[in-house]
C-alpha cells in the first residue's frame, strides 16, 4: 500500500469512527439503556426482599405505591422530554421537578399514612439508614443510564438538566423503597427517603455537568 493510499485509509476510518449515530442507533441504545436500568433497580429490589407489608395493611401498602408511582412518572416525563424546544426544558420546569418531587413524594406518604391508625407511631431504633443505602444501591446504575441518555443534547442548563433526571430517578427508587420499608416515622422518612431524594438530585446535577454534553 503506497503512502498516500495509507493516509486516506486511515482517515475513512477515522471519519467512521467518528460519525453522528443514527436516531435508529440512538433509539436502539436508549432502549438498552431503559431496559438496564429497569433490570438493575428490580433486580437489587428482589434480592433485597423485595414487597414487606410488615404492619401495614395491604390497603396503604397500594395506594402508596400508586400516588408514588403517578409522580415519579410524571417527574420522569418531564425530565427527560424536551419541550418544544430541541435544547430542552426551561430552567423553571426543571427547577420544579427537582424542588416539587421531594415535596410530594414526601406529603403522599404522610396523607396516606394518617388515614390508618398507629402506621405513624414513633420508630427511633429504625433511624432510616438501611432504606438510605437501599436507596443508593437501586439508583446507581439507573441514574448513569438516564443520563446517558440525554449526552450531549442540552447545551444550555446540562447540571440542572441532570439534577431534575436525578431527582425523577430518586422518586422512581422511592416507589420501590416504599413497597419494601413499612415505617413512616418522619424522622425516619427524612433520613431514608427524602435525603436520598435529594442526594440523586445533586449526583444527576454532577452527571450532568461532566456527562450530558461529553460523548463516553
Amino acid at each position: 500500500m503506497t503512502p498516500s493510499a495509507d493516509v486516506r485509509t486511515r482517515l475513512l476510518d477515522q471519519v467512521n469512527r467518528d460519525r453522528a449515530p443514527s436516531r435508529a442507533e440512538v433509539r436502539a441504545r436508549n432502549a438498552k439503556l431503559f431496559l438496564s436500568a429497569i433490570v438493575v433497580a428490580i433486580g437489587v429490589f428482589l434480592l433485597s426482599g423485595g414487597v414487606r407489608s410488615g404492619v401495614r395493611p395491604e390497603a396503604l401498602v397500594i395506594e402508596t405505591a400508586l400516588g408514588a408511582a403517578a409522580v415519579a412518572l410524571i417527574a420522569l416525563v418531564v425530565a427527560l422530554g424536551r419541550g418544544r424546544s430541541m435544547l430542552g426544558r426551561p430552567s423553571r420546569v426543571l427547577l420544579g421537578v427537582v424542588v416539587v418531587t421531594p415535596i410530594a413524594m414526601f406529603a403522599l406518604k404522610l396523607g396516606a399514612s394518617l388515614q390508618f391508625h398507629g402506621m405513624m407511631e414513633p420508630a427511633p431504633e429504625r433511624p432510616g439508614f438501611r432504606c438510605l443505602l437501599l436507596s443508593c444501591l437501586i439508583a446507581a446504575w439507573p441514574l448513569v443510564a438516564i443520563v446517558m441518555t440525554r449526552r450531549s443534547s442540552d447545551p444550555v442548563h446540562p447540571r440542572l438538566t441532570g439534577a431534575a433526571l436525578g431527582a425523577a430517578v430518586g422518586a422512581c427508587t422511592w416507589v420501590l423503597v416504599d413497597m419494601w420499608c413499612p415505617v413512616a416515622y418522619v424522622p425516619h422518612l427524612m433520613l431514608g427517603h427524602v435525603l436520598p431524594l435529594v442526594l440523586l438530585s445533586a449526583a444527576g446535577a454532577w452527571l450532568g455537568k461532566f456527562v450530558a454534553l461529553r460523548h463516553l
